[in-house]
């Protein structure tokens, strides 16, 4: 049950990263006059997966409080976790966020801002029920959330901004150098936050109780994971970025950010087992 639960969670995550960061990266742009068109049929199923995902997360986690997959549909308990739990009724307004989302792509893709908004607000919801917001008084668990957004919707841009640049990258745009310009500018400071909320989400869990080796050694991975795509991303910025102002190394920038994206699916992947495995 915890693997399925990991893997759903992982599924959501990072689809709705990829859908915000890259909408968020593609308003950018698009305000500094290098427009390009929004992926809309990625889109499409990157919202279906996750609202797929989300609604096989309430199913498991409804399953693990009646003992059986079957108690979700004739036990009543998914009434009572909807009415009556903060985990439920923030699946309520998840779904809702989700569908506002997956009608946007639909009928109006082109509205980068309100995509990215909504996609947003989808992502950052998830924060509500984390293991951060959960850990210390409740008093300051809104608090303790937010943080987490940050952390989530940080990530986010990241991943999906990678996702499209390696799309312009294979296409050969034009713009490229200045797209890959734009993008490195925002990721300083949006990579600066990440790893400062990380940090502090880390220090909520910690104070609050004590963590397993196992816990602990899982969050390393995540670490050293992270490292490694700052590191891609240095070697971008400082080696390639030069010669793509030239016209050249194209093909080596697009293997680079492949990898980072592949080091970025890994961090996703080892935040959703932190995220379904109690840290005690």
């Amino acid at each position: 049950m915890t693997i399925l639960m990991a893997l759903t969670r992982w599924a959501h995550l990072l689809a709705l990263m990829t859908v915000f960061g890259s909408a968020a990266f593609l308003w950018l742009l698009e305000r500094r006059t290098l427009a390009q068109p929004p992926p809309s049929r990625l889109w499409l199923v990157l919202a279906g997966v996750a609202a797929g995902s989300a609604l096989l997360q309430f199913v498991l986690t409804v399953a693990g409080m009646s003992d059986a997959v079957t108690g979700v549909f004739t036990s009543g308990t998914a009434a009572t976790v909807l009415e009556d739990t903060l985990f439920g009724q923030v699946f309520i307004v998840r779904v809702v966020l989700l569908a506002a989302l997956i009608a946007l792509i639909v009928f109006r893709s082109s509205a980068l801002l309100f995509v990215a908004i909504v996609s947003g607000a989808a992502l950052a919801a998830v924060a509500l029920t984390s293991h951060a917001a959960a850990s210390g008084r409740e008093a300051y668990a809104l608090w303790r959330a937010a943080n987490d957004a940050v952390h989530l919707l940080c990530g986010g841009f990241w991943i999906g901004g990678l996702a499209m640049l390696l799309k312009l990258a294979w296409e050969r745009t034009p713009f490229l150098h200045a797209t890959v310009v734009q993008f490195s500018e925002s990721a300083i400071y949006v990579v600066t936050f990440l790893a400062l909320a990380g940090m502090i989400n880390t220090g909520f869990i910690f104070a609050a109780q004590r963590v397993s080796w196992f816990y602990v050694t899982l969050l390393l991975l995540k670490v050293a994971a992270a490292v490694g795509m700052i590191v891609l991303a240095f070697v971008n910025r400082v080696r390639i970025m030069p010669a793509l102002a030239e016209g050249r190394d194209a093909d080596v920038f697009a293997r680079n950010v492949r990898a980072e994206l592949l080091l970025g699916a890994g961090v996703v992947a080892l935040a959703a087992v932190l995220g379904s495995v109690s840290p005690g």
